[in-house]
């Protein structure tokens, strides 16, 4: 893949960011984060929308600072 200054295209990133997928400052869309922020999901500034966040915000859902829609939060929201 393509990787400028640990962005990446369909490959995998240098810094270990992402794994099959488009990484663009933060955001991820449909790929893994070895930071465990994203999993087969888009995740741009915190906001999660239909994948798995690995901090604990969400599974299957919408995080956006903590809030949850529709989804599992293990913050007991």
């Amino acid at each position: 893949g393509i990787s400028t200054r640990g962005l990446v295209e369909s490959g995998i990133g240098t810094r270990g960011l992402v794994e099959s997928g488009i990484r663009t400052r933060g955001l991820v869309v449909s790929g893994i984060s070895t930071r465990g922020l994203v999993e087969s999901g888009i995740r741009t500034r915190g906001l999660v929308v239909s994948g798995i966040r690995t901090r604990g915000l969400v599974v299957s859902g919408i995080s956006t600072r903590g809030l949850v829609e529709s989804g599992i939060g293990t913050r007991g929201l």
